[in-house]
């Protein structure tokens, strides 16, 4: 029967040596021949030189069930994996092709007027409706491959093609859950990746990733501390040390860090970085080659309450809780000084003392505080009198002023930059949002979970209002900056947008001082004292007329940093 089958799938017989078959030829005829491995197993042992060694024939005949009935199996895999892998390039196609009608409709909105009759805003709306319809395609043909795939598989374990795509499907889904924030799908991808039991699928899961870094000047120490959640906040969980300046692709876990830079005569500086599986974050602004130093402040610099923010990238939006936040993003910034609180009554009170000009759009900002009046506060002993209060005791002055509107707060702040001489400003919206969150997308200044006691918000007891700003509280960011979630939503400089003017990959400028544009909606950020969690996180993005007052809006500082010129 060996003999037979030799012939059957050759069309040639063995050649023999006496009774036997010569091993060597029998062979090469085999390999020749294209014969499968578990027939030529099936064969040496059915011609054994020992009879005893042959299998019966019934032994034999079940063998070759068992391999026809394989043949057939890896025959139909192979046709579900042709007909799974065709919903590749649609899935992809529709991704694509929803990203585009997003970004039409985020320019179309953008254009139309954000009050008054909605038919202008419609043309918007349907684009984005169009946009979640693809996004729902193929979201099906997603799921329509993965059944595919996993069917492929279930007729023959052993496809590879199947098992790969599975693999490259599922590093897709966690990629895409990481850039949007969403850990549960992340999470779900990475455990599918590691019950694949693929090498690649190990290796993904297992992989480093690592930093660069240069410093101005060079030979700084840096420590690294790996943030993760303890108790709900993220705090340093892990430390080590990288050497000194320049640091060059040094491996770390992926994830969360802060990168504590010490050098003599210097300030100490807080680099946050985020780093994803396999990937080097090497400090290189976009249109560059090589990383930009990270300038270290000398010791003096800066005031007491000045944070410093460094130059680098950041990840943007990307919140589907947060009110109109953007989609997810990243964007280049140069390095930033941010007060640490916002501006105080007293603070505000010194400015409208010295008799600033006062402007038709500045009505309720400025002209009533001649009177000690400025908007709801009125100057009293022992403090100001907030009249929308019903609570009779004065604010201390160091309480968060109010009541003004965005313009007056441009024009605090270039009183304040002639004073001082640092060019302070009011922040754009991404200035604020990387202030407030760092690098890593996380959506509250401490972390991704909200608790009441950690910020003066309406999640707290007791009347909902502002509290002095070295009150100490659990609303600090990793640069050290205070009440970005609770007391005072912050006027921003830049005009609303629907899309933010986001340019992914990018780098976003630094401007100078804010321009007025009477009627126009700006952006403010940040939660209030009133504020729920939801409208306390840190993508929020708000919309504020200009010649407008709010009770719940203040100011906070901003400026571009500019190294200080060499002591003579």
């Amino acid at each position: 029967l060996g003999v037979t089958l030799i012939e059957a799938l050759t069309g040639e017989l063995p050649v023999r040596r006496g009774g036997a078959l010569d091993p060597g030829p029998l062979a090469a005829l085999l390999e020749r021949g294209h014969v499968a491995p578990p027939l030529r197993d099936l064969i040496t042992r059915a011609t054994a030189s020992d009879p005893a060694a042959r299998p019966s024939a019934v032994a034999l005949s079940t063998s070759l069930e068992r391999f026809l009935d394989g043949s057939l199996r890896r025959e139909q895999a192979e046709a579900a994996f042709v007909d799974a892998i065709a919903q590749i390039p649609e899935t992809e196609v529709l991704r694509e092709r929803a990203r585009e009608i997003e970004a039409e409709a985020a320019q179309a909105l953008a254009l139309a007027p954000r009050h008054g009759p909605a038919e202008p805003r419609m043309v918007g709306w349907r684009l984005e409706d169009q946009a979640l319809e693809l996004r729902a395609e193929a979201a099906v043909a997603e799921a329509k491959l993965e059944r595919g795939l996993a069917s492929v598989l279930e007729l023959w374990d052993g496809h590879q093609g199947a098992r790969a795509a599975l693999v490259d499907l599922y590093v897709s889904r966690a990629d895409r859950a990481e850039r949007s924030g969403d850990r549960d799908q992340r999470a779900a991808a990475e455990a599918a990746l590691r019950e694949t039991r693929a090498p690649l699928a190990l290796t993904y899961l297992q992989a480093q990733a690592a930093v660069s870094l240069v410093t101005d000047p060079p030979g700084a120490l840096v420590v690294a501390h790996r943030q993760a959640p303890v108790d709900r906040r993220l705090a340093t969980v892990e430390s080590v040390s990288l050497g000194r300046t320049p640091v060059r692709a040094h491996t770390l876990a992926p994830g969360s860090w802060i990168l504590e830079l010490r050098a003599p005569g210097r300030l100490p500086v807080r680099y946050p970085v985020y780093v994803r599986r396999g990937e080097h974050w090497d400090g290189v602004p976009p249109g560059e080659a090589e990383p930009m130093p990270i300038a270290l402040p000398r010791n003096g610099e800066l005031g007491p309450d000045d944070c410093y923010v460094p130059a680098g990238w950041a990840r943007f939006g990307g919140d589907p809780r947060a009110p109109d936040a953007v989609a997810a993003c990243r964007m280049w910034l140069d390095a930033m000084v941010v007060r640490r609180y916002p501006v105080t009554l007293d603070e505000w009170f010194a400015w409208v003392d010295t008799g600033p000009e006062v402007t038709p759009h500045m009505v309720l900002g400025v002209a009533e505080s001649r009177a000690s009046k400025q908007g709801g506060f009125w100057r009293v002993p022992g403090g100001y009198w907030a009249s929308n209060h019903e609570d009779p005791t004065p604010s201390s002055g160091r309480v968060p002023a109010t009541w003004m509107n965005a313009a007056a707060g441009m024009a605090y702040a270039q009183w304040e930059a002639q004073r001082t001489g640092r060019p302070w400003m009011l922040p754009t919206e991404w200035m604020w949002e990387k202030a407030a969150r760092g690098v890593d997308g996380r959506f509250f200044p401490w972390g991704d979970f909200f608790d009441g006691a950690w910020a003066v918000s309406g999640e707290r007891e007791g009347l909902l209002r502002a509290v002095p700003v070295d009150v100490p509280t659990g609303d600090v960011g990793p640069y050290g900056i205070a009440h970005m979630a609770g007391q005072r939503r912050a006027f921003c400089q830049t005009i609303y947008r629907k899309d933010g003017g986001v340019v992914d990959g990018g780098r976003h400028p630094l401007p100078g001082p804010g321009t007025v544009v009477p009627g126009a909606w700006y952006c403010a950020r940040g939660g209030t004292a009133a504020s729920r969690a939801d409208f306390s996180r840190s993508a929020g993005r708000y919309a504020s007329r200009l010649e407008v007052t709010y009770g719940s809006s203040g100011i906070r500082l901003f400026a571009a940093y500019h190294p200080a010129a060499e002591p003579a």
